[in-house]
């Protein structure tokens, strides 16, 4: 045990989850330590191949690239936070 405090956020459907809510968040919080995300796809480390190849095919697949959406959002408004603006 690390006895570490802090809030986790845990957003049920990414897919919901606009700049306007990330930034909000941000504002309440300070900012975020850490951003987590998984991958929607269980054949990344090749469990699968047959069935499906990378990022192609997978029904949950587009969920990859609102983690990048989200990830980029976060990284603006950090930069907007770093440089005193809102």
């Amino acid at each position: 045990m690390t006895n570490q405090t802090g809030t986790l956020i845990e957003i049920r459907n990414v897919q919901e989850l606009g700049i306007h809510k990330i930034e909000q968040l941000m504002d309440r919080y300070g900012g975020f330590d850490l951003v987590i995300g998984g991958s929607p796809c269980n054949n990344l480390a090749g469990g699968n191949r047959r069935t499906r190849n990378g990022l192609e095919g997978g029904a949950h697949s587009s969920l990859f690239y609102d983690y990048c959406r989200i990830l980029d959002a976060v990284r603006n408004k950090a930069a907007r936070m770093r440089r005193g603006g809102l």
